[in-house]
């Protein structure tokens, strides 16, 4: 699992997660605070074990693992394949294990410390939790992959079904026929530009249709296409996608890539 590549880290000092973004603007305008806070103290988002160490200076910045994950961790299993992925969300008995991924995902977002537990009893309860992300695949257990859509993207990252998931901005628009759901971040660059046909749109609950930009967590399952300025993706089913929405745009856009 060497090359594993990682878009955020769970800090043990603070027990808080910290994502790429925010620790390479931390590097790059405070080298001194990066390396006597927090150079020394990410590891592993899921299992809190792994050590992790931070890629700064590649071509895409990533945490990668150092040392083991916890046994039980998802990060101990080889990550689906294209087909295994397609395979997997095209079977109708896995799509409650789809909606459970994308509302674990939505519900790391919302920013939580971990002080009322101690590091022995996460992992212990880590160790008996079931992760949704842990999929059997022609009876061997596989990581069905995911990403934070606000991200630096990998090339591996492109053309797989995955679950993708963020803090951002988001907006509908409309031509035609179909709807467009446009991703953007916290400077309103847009990162993603996921097309909704009418007829999966009409199905979509009425609590994440809405007018305007707004801010709010969201979660898809999609593979995603390279596009200069803006990637794009497709949305097949109306289950396949969930939004959170904030209450106020501005004053969630000072933290959206927490």
């Amino acid at each position: 699992m060497a090359n594993l590549k990682f878009d955020e880290c769970f800090l043990k000092n603070t027990q808080k997660t910290i994502t790429v973004n925010n620790l390479l603007h931390i590097h790059d305008t405070n080298i001194q605070l990066y390396f006597s806070v927090y150079s020394d103290d990410c590891y592993c988002p899921v299992c809190f074990q792994a050590k992790l160490s931070f890629v700064a200076n590649a071509k895409t910045p990533h945490f990668r693992s150092i040392n083991k994950h916890l046994e039980s961790c998802e990060y101990n299993f080889k990550a689906t394949t294209k087909k295994q992925a397609e395979d997997f969300y095209s079977d109708t008995n896995n799509r409650e294990t789809i909606n459970r991924m994308l509302r674990s995902c939505i519900d790391s977002l919302y920013q939580k410390t971990y002080t009322d537990k101690t590091e022995e009893t996460r992992k212990s309860v880590n160790s008996h939790s079931s992760s949704p992300f842990i999929v059997l695949i022609n009876s061997n257990k596989r990581r069905f992959r995911k990403k934070r859509i606000t991200a630096v993207f990998h090339d591996e990252d492109y053309n797989i079904k995955m679950i993708f998931y963020g803090k951002v901005l988001i907006k509908w628009e409309k031509d035609d026929t179909d709807w467009f759901l446009i991703i953007k971040n916290n400077a309103q660059e847009c990162v993603c530009k996921i097309k909704v046909t009418g007829k999966v749109y009409y199905y979509i609950d009425d609590r994440m249709k809405f007018s305007g930009l707004k801010a709010g967590k969201v979660a898809f399952i999609a593979e995603m296409k390279e596009y200069k300025g803006c990637n794009s993706s497709y949305i097949r089913r109306s289950s396949d996608l969930m939004i959170n929405l904030e209450d106020i745009v501005d004053d969630c856009i000072g933290d959206m890539s927490l």
